[in-house]
């Protein structure tokens, strides 16, 4: 897990990947005060960031499903 920007993004891919499909994820303000200090996110590298869980994420799933898909003990019969 990150401490970046995108640490919610890695949350929710998680969650989803461990069978909490279905429900819903709701936003909360939360108000932010800065002191003196700059802070900024890069554009390019932040949607980098948030994209390569997603796709990890997705790739893991895809290659899950097409295992138990290709499993001849589940869900066919062995002759």
């Amino acid at each position: 897990m990150t401490d970046d920007f995108h640490f919610d993004t890695e949350i929710i891919v998680k969650l989803h990947h461990q069978g909490f499909q279905g429900f819903r994820i709701r936003e909360a303000p939360i108000p932010t005060y800065y002191g003196d200090e700059i802070c900024y996110v890069i554009g390019m590298r932040y949607a980098l960031d948030v994209t390569k869980p997603v796709l990890c994420g997705t790739s893991a799933h895809y290659r899950r499903w097409r295992r138990r898909r290709n499993s001849p003990s589940i869900g066919r019969t062995i002759r």
